[in-house]
């Protein structure tokens, strides 16, 4: 851990330019706006001795609202807790603005660096500097999505310690990352664990080929069941109380995925806005994946192709999460789109970009 002290330190510094808009003064407008509102929200109710928190008095114009029953509360915890200690609400919003930025520049770090300092170093100033993270910050205000974020290069991480025999610290590990993604953002969190079990399904035919059961699929079934478990407090009361709200009413009309796939050419070249996500190619936000991001893939795509096994299976594994992630986000997925179950609540393809950058994040540093 010491070893790694100093390049952390340099990966923060290099993150700087990444959140040093928010140490000036004010705010700045966003999709989501009522960011500062639910800190202090958070705040009061944890001042008051609530834990878990569900029900906020001062939203639903006074009439309290359940948001933390169905809305990732992780990240308003941090916030809330900052604000419940004295810092004040625009700042504690602040705070969990940046930290949730450098935190996935140290988790992509903490994944990357089992192949070394540089490698690490690179995936988490690749991960950070994806334009769709701007979007997400700066743009969308999607605080839970961008904190999920942060944790999905722990499921990564778990699942190859397992690769390397390391099998307790891969279940903790792993567990830890499913559960911040699941806390963080409700419907990457399905995603997430949908995406963990389709993997194991189809690492179980050569597990049970080469007699590994115990390790290759046992454990992993630990470490999914072991997230799911620490974000129980918030998932279960959620799917077992949705019918009591209009959930379904979020899967329709303008939140429809049919109008929101990405244009291909929006990935290499998509103007920077500040509108919304519209159907056909003229959206008022950008789904660029960044120029130096794709070129640079191209080039690491290629020589992870002529290094062949040696590039081993977590490189495999990086490239097919780019791939399929690129995959559903393009409007050739609808079919998939139209039969997954509860895909429609998704609602939007692009969302996929957060895997996309996350995988090419990783086979780049390699």
């Amino acid at each position: 851990m010491k070893r790694h002290i100093l390049t952390v330190v340099l990966l923060v510094i290099l993150g700087y330019w990444s959140v040093a808009i928010l140490a000036t003064d004010g705010y700045f407008p966003m999709h989501d706006d009522t960011q500062v509102g639910r800190v202090v929200a958070m705040g009061k109710a944890l001042r008051n001795g609530q834990f878990p928190v569900r029900w906020v008095s001062d939203l639903g114009y006074g009439y309290g609202y359940p948001i933390f029953n169905f809305y990732g509360p992780l990240p308003y915890y941090f916030g809330g807790l900052l604000y419940a200690l004295g810092v004040p609400a625009l700042t504690a919003t602040k705070i969990m603005f940046g930290t949730g930025l450098i935190l996935s520049a140290i988790t992509m770090y903490a994944l990357m660096s089992l192949w070394g300092k540089l490698a690490g170093l690179v995936g988490g100033v690749f991960y950070l500097y994806a334009p769709y993270h701007a979007v997400d910050v700066y743009v969308r205000g999607a605080v839970g999505e961008y904190w999920a974020m942060a944790f999905l290069p722990l499921v990564l991480l778990g699942g190859i310690l397992f690769f390397r025999r390391r099998w307790k610290a891969g279940v903790t590990v792993g567990a830890m990352g499913i559960a911040g993604v699941v806390l963080s953002h409700t419907i990457l969190g399905y995603i997430t664990v949908a995406a963990c079990i389709a993997g194991l399904g189809l690492w179980i035919f050569p597990a049970v080929r080469s007699k590994k059961i115990r390790t290759s699929v046992l454990l992993p079934l630990v470490m999914i069941a072991a997230g799911l478990g620490l974000s129980a407090f918030f998932w279960m009361p959620a799917l077992f109380e949705m019918h009591f709200t209009s959930v379904t009413g979020q899967v329709g009309g303008s939140a429809d995925f049919r109008f929101h796939f990405v244009c291909i050419e929006q990935l290499w070249e998509s103007g920077w806005g500040f509108g919304g996500s519209a159907p056909g190619c003229a959206d008022g936000m950008s789904y660029r994946l960044g120029k130096l991001h794709v070129i640079v893939a191209l080039i690491s795509l290629v020589i992870l192709m002529i290094r062949g096994k040696k590039s081993g299976k977590a490189g495999l594994i990086f490239v097919v999460i780019t791939l399929s992630s690129l995959f559903f986000l393009l409007p050739v997925s609808s079919v998939l789109w139209e039969r997954l179950p509860f895909f429609s609540f998704v609602q939007y393809p692009w969302r996929f970009l957060t895997f996309t950058i996350l995988g090419i994040s990783a086979f780049v540093a390699m």
